[in-house]
């Protein structure tokens, strides 16, 4: 039971940081376009803007052609000639009506950057 405990424990500081930097974001994208090109150095991390490109076509062959990817992959599903392969895993999570109570008493960095009362 002891990995459990641990597990927990360190879920629940994980989730409490990664909200609390998801919370920063726009604070942070802000700072940095400030900076002389985009990048800066705090603490030892280092920070860059960074862009990202979505592609989007409207071609209807292409809609086409995924329908008849679709169409052939259930084929050889049904045909039996598709090697399923499985793990175990697990998941882990805290449910979503006590999440905040639970990371503000595990975390008191969160309690602070939300001003939850636990």
């Amino acid at each position: 039971m002891t990995a459990l405990k641990k597990y927990s424990k360190y879920l629940k500081k994980a989730l409490a940081y990664d909200a609390m930097c998801k919370d920063m974001k726009d604070q942070v994208m802000r700072e940095l376009k400030r900076q002389p090109e985009g990048q800066a150095v705090c603490d030892g991390v280092e920070y860059h803007l960074t862009t990202k490109t979505v592609r989007t076509y409207n071609d209807p062959k292409l809609k086409e052609m995924k329908a008849q990817v679709e169409a052939l992959e259930k084929q050889l599903l049904e045909a039996g000639a598709v090697k399923i392969k499985e793990n175990e895993t697990f998941d882990a999570y805290i449910p979503k009506s006590s999440k905040e109570t639970v990371l503000a008493r595990a975390v008191p960095d969160y309690k602070k950057h939300f001003s939850v009362a636990a």
